[in-house]
Formats: C-alpha cells, structure tokens, sequence
C-alpha cells in the first residue's frame, strides 16, 4: 500500500527559471516561482531561500501546457529539504593474489555474479556463476618456474587469467592487472596484455635465479564490474532499470587445496539522478491534474503512448526534494495536515540547477 506521500508528490523539469512573467509569458521548459498575492514569478534579485515569498506555487510550461503545483506552499511549512547532484555508477571491485611456488598443478577462477536481469532470469535466490577460468597442467608446464621463488609463477598465472577473462569478453565484468609494491600498494595499471607480458620479460632473470634477495613487482589480478544499461528499452517502457550493475564474488583455487583470497576494494553505488530514473519517476508518480503526469493506461496496463514525460532518458539530472504540510481543509484554525512533495529536476551543471539548489539551501 502506498503512503500519502507516494500518492502526493509532484515532478518538474526546470530547463530554465522565469523571472518576473506572467504564467501566460512562460516558454516551453520554463519554471517559475509565484507569490501566491501576486500574478507574476520572482525577480532575478531572489537567489536565496529567505528571500522566496512567504507563500508560493510554482507555475511550469511543457509542451505548450501550463502547470501547477497542486496546493499552495507556505515556506515556514518545508521540511526536509535535500539537494542532490548527478552521480555516476560506481562499479564493485575486488582484487586477488595468486601466489604460489614450486610445481603449480591447476588453477581456477570462479567468478559469481548479482545482477538484476540474471536474477531475474535464473530465480531470485540464485547467484549466477558466470565462468569458470582453468589454467591446465600443461599450460601451466610451459609458464612456471620451480625454482623457489613464488614471483614468477604469480606473474605468469596472473596474466594467463587476464588474458582468458579478456577473452571472454564478459558483458558483466573486466579485469585489470595491477603491479604492487611489498606492502601491497598499487604501482602500476598494466593495462594490456603486451605490458603485462614487457613486465615479466624485463624481471624474468631476478625472478628466477637463485637470489631470494632480489626479484621484481608481483601483480595483483582486479577484476572490476561494468556498468550496466536496461538490455531492451523503448521510449515509454514503464518498467524499472534499477538496480544497474553488478556485484561479483571471485574466488580462486591453487593446485585444489589452496584458497585464493580476493578483497572488495570498491562497492556498488548506483547513478543518482538518472534521466530514465526521473522518466520512471515521473509514470510512478502520476497525478490525474493535468496531462503532464497524468495516469493514462491502455487495457493491458501499459502507458498509453501519448502519455508526456518531462525527462529524457539519456540526459542527467541534479534533484531537489522538498516536503511540506498542507491543510486538509479549508476549515480556519483547522489543525489537520497533509504531506505533500515536490520533486525538482534539472540538468546537471545547468544554470538552472545552480539557481535552484540556491534558491532552497
């Protein structure tokens, strides 16, 4: 069951902020403040929040219609204010060492993946075990070196595992490999396989002597999730695209008795701010006041195609929320309250994003 303020809260696109008009002079994307005691929107000179009138509506054009909001907003009211800049998704990462020495027999790399569509797809209870990758005895003949230095073998095992998840070409994940210094400390991204391999050719001779005094950088393997996009999307597609992402579980197994340890370095953040978040926003959200979000439905439940949504799928947003109490009735003195919201959108580092955060910091 919805809450009362699910069912009262209301979205506008503020592509630019009118300044002293009419609700007649407004253009398209135009957003505009309005002193409830007056007809015409606030002066460029209001930038901050003690400067808004004491009671307002707010007053936006879109697609040649002019909207308001749906009671009017008594400043001393607001609560809960909060401004939020676009954020991009931030990908889980995990690292892992594979060391070893004297006679690598096998070594395999399980890589687990959460994500949404394989839920979805495979059962909500399941993790999907995406790959298996198996270096076999006899590739592992050609590359290690028993010598009692566990530096080579690392380098080799760990760019065979690159070269093989690359191979793949994982819709879900890639791989980087990282040299680290004695306390573990990243060094350097070796970013293709031709480095990796310059890498281990130019210490192969300290790796591999006698001296265990002297040896070149060990790699780390990293293995980073990718962003993830709705993998079929039309314009009015009602259906949520969140979470995005993956969140991914690698282990590793020496010689099938010796664990390889991974550490997460980096969760999973979703965007903030989304343009197709904001659309699905807009359709959650639809009131039956105007035909911007206005609750239109076909008989099978989808939106009907000449529904209007404010925000683009492909474009990014800032976000202002507010909540503010209004009476339930007209009654004077009437101590009964409902809780509205408004929710601001607008295009991340515009002018009007700036103004807006401004306007209710």
């Amino acid at each position: 069951m919805k809450s009362t303020i699910s069912d009262n809260r209301q979205l506008f696109n503020a592509k630019t902020i009118a300044y002293g008009k009419t609700p007649d002079q407004l253009a398209n994307g135009e957003f505009g403040i309005y002193d409830v005691n007056g007809n015409t929107s606030i002066a460029t000179s209001v930038d901050t929040f003690a400067e808004l009138p004491a009671k307002f509506r707010i007053i936006s054009k879109y697609n040649d219609k002019v909207n308001y909001s749906l009671e009017d907003i008594d400043k001393t009211k607001i609560f809960n204010k909060t401004f939020k800049t676009y954020n991009p998704e931030t990908v889980n990462v995990w690292q892992g060492l594979f060391t070893s020495c004297d006679c690598t027999k096998s070594v395999y790399l399980n890589i687990h993946v959460n994500e949404d569509a394989l839920m979805r797809r495979d059962g909500m209870t399941w993790t999907h075990r995406d790959y298996v990758f198996e270096i076999t005895p006899q590739e592992l003949s050609c590359l290690c070196d028993c010598n009692g230095k566990a530096v080579y073998d690392n380098n080799v095992i760990t760019k065979a595992l690159f070269d093989k998840i690359k191979a793949n070409n994982s819709p879900y994940y890639t791989a980087e490999v990282w040299t680290i210094n004695d306390g573990g400390a990243k060094i350097d991204n070796l970013a293709t396989s031709a480095a990796i391999k310059a890498v281990i050719d130019a210490n192969k001779a300290v790796n591999t002597d006698s001296d265990l005094t002297n040896e070149g950088p060990r790699f780390v393997l990293v293995i980073k999730g990718l962003p993830q996009t709705r993998k079929v999307y039309r314009d009015l597609e009602p259906s949520y695209v969140y979470p995005r992402g993956v969140v991914l579980n690698p282990a590793g197994l020496i010689n099938d008795n010796v664990p390889v340890k991974f550490i997460e370095t980096q969760d999973i953040r979703y965007e903030n701010g989304a343009g197709y978040d904001m659309r699905h926003e807009e359709w959650e959200n639809m009131s039956n006041y105007s035909e911007i979000n206005h609750y239109t439905q076909l008989s099978d439940g989808l939106a009907a195609p000449e529904l209007i949504y404010q925000f683009e799928n492909n474009k990014n947003y800032d976000v202002l929320t507010f909540e503010y109490d209004s009476p339930k009735t007209e009654r004077a003195g009437s101590a009964d309250m409902k809780r509205m919201m408004i929710i601001i959108g607008a295009e991340t580092g515009s002018l009007a994003s700036t103004t807006i955060n401004g306007l209710f910091s």
